[in-house]
């Protein structure tokens, strides 16, 4: 049966196997892809355990094969991020934003056609593997109802216009005790955490829907990155919900809480943050007064800036400056 790793895009085309035995597999990215690794671990024929520790040269990765469209079949894959922030996109447009302390879900056979980093590094594991697989062991084995399988696929791939996401906090023990066992090596134990991670999203199927986070279109994301960089590029102006909404061409409820979701923060705790660290960044680095600079961090006035800023540092302007 073809291996589930030669499937993948990701792995096929920007990895070089450094490492192969019957229970591990490493995956390195190459240049001008990137460089980290990805771990396959054998937890059963075509069901794969995987750590993902990686940054991406230019941010993204682009797939441009024909080749690599398609998985032979419809897979399942279940991804619990560590650390960092990164945004899948599948040939279809279907977008999953991965952060951490999430766990994200995929259910079908499309291909990924952009992996884009939205934090500088990504670390997590998941547990991939066929469907049908999938299906057919836990059946037999484990005796899990097939009607619980067909319902966690169709709910993680419900919505034409994305992949689900939600987070989940009981998974959160199981997901650190996995990669617990991977780091003592004992793959027994890794085998047996990884079983009970997948029966427990397949049992608790219903309760975790209602935990599930808002999710977004490819174009949707595309807008909110947008809004960022016109935020960066433009501190000095007075930035607003309804200006920015205005600019990218996206509802301010969406915005809002696409913002959020992307940055972990909101828009206006984002625009302080970034305003008061040009601040003290150009109090340090030049002689512009302290007005001047209050100014062009796009405060109305002096005693509005160094109040702000004495909440955030807890130093007054002058007082740094000394």
């Amino acid at each position: 049966m073809k291996r589930i790793e030669n499937d993948s895009f990701i792995l096929g085309k920007s990895t070089k196997i450094i490492k192969k035995t019957s229970e591990i597999t490493i995956h390195e990215l190459q240049e001008p892809y990137g460089s980290g690794t990805i771990t396959f671990y054998y937890m059963m024929p075509e069901i794969y355990v995987y750590v993902s520790d990686f940054s991406l040269s230019n941010n993204y990765i682009l797939n441009s094969q024909k080749d690599y469209e398609f998985y032979s079949k419809k897979i399942f894959k279940m991804d619990y991020c560590f650390k960092g922030k990164i945004c899948a996109t599948d040939i279809d447009g279907k977008s999953c934003i991965a952060r951490a302390g999430q766990t994200s879900y995929y259910y079908g056979e499309k291909n990924l056609q952009c992996l884009e980093m939205l934090e500088n590094n990504y670390k997590g594991i998941g547990i991939i593997g066929f469907a049908d697989d999938i299906v057919e062991i836990f059946s037999n084995i484990f005796h899990i109802e097939e009607e619980l399988f067909i319902k966690l696929g169709k709910q993680t791939n419900k919505h034409k216009n994305y992949i689900s996401i939600k987070s989940n906090l009981e998974v959160t023990a199981l997901a650190h005790k996995l990669m617990e066992a991977i780091n003592q090596e004992n793959l027994e134990m890794m085998k047996i955490k990884a079983m009970e991670w997948l029966i427990y999203e397949i049992k608790h199927i219903e309760e975790n829907l209602l935990k599930k986070e808002n999710v977004y279109t490819q174009n949707t994301i595309k807008k909110i990155l947008e809004a960022e960089r016109y935020i960066k590029n433009n501190l000095s102006d007075k930035l607003t919900i309804d200006s920015i909404s205005n600019t990218i061409g996206l509802s301010q409820s969406t915005l809002k809480k696409g913002f959020n979701t992307l940055y972990s923060t909101s828009i206006y705790s984002y625009i302080k943050s970034l305003r008061l660290d040009l601040g003290r960044s150009l109090i340090i680095s030049t002689d512009k007064s302290i007005t001047e600079i209050a100014l062009e961090c796009g405060y109305d006035n002096l005693n509005s800036f160094s109040k702000a800023f004495k909440q955030y540092y807890n130093i007054t302007p002058r007082e740094l400056r000394k």
